[in-house]
């Protein structure tokens, strides 16, 4: 069964809470925007393939993923380093 995109944006974007997340779809491609919540820095992630959030299976692989790479960013982060990072996938 394939979910549902407002579905899988729901999941997407309550999955980083304490941060603020935003998740858009352009042409079969995503753009996930991850705002730390307590600095200003702000995660973007461009040109995830819409396919990756077709099962739940997809969908937590790629929340997964995202969440350790916003790990190593914040660690970043507290040690002084950049303010933005933008990534695709």
């Amino acid at each position: 069964m394939i979910l549902p995109f407002d579905q899988a944006r729901s999941i997407l974007e309550d999955a980083f809470e304490p941060h603020a997340c935003h998740v858009e779809r352009n042409a079969g491609l995503i753009t996930l925007r991850i705002h730390a919540s307590d600095s200003d820095d702000t995660f973007i992630l461009t040109q995830v393939d819409a396919e990756r959030t077709e099962s739940i299976r997809a969908l937590s692989q790629l929340i997964l993923e995202l969440r350790q790479e916003l790990a190593v960013v914040l660690h970043r982060h507290q040690q002084g380093h950049g303010r933005q990072r933008s990534q695709s996938r």
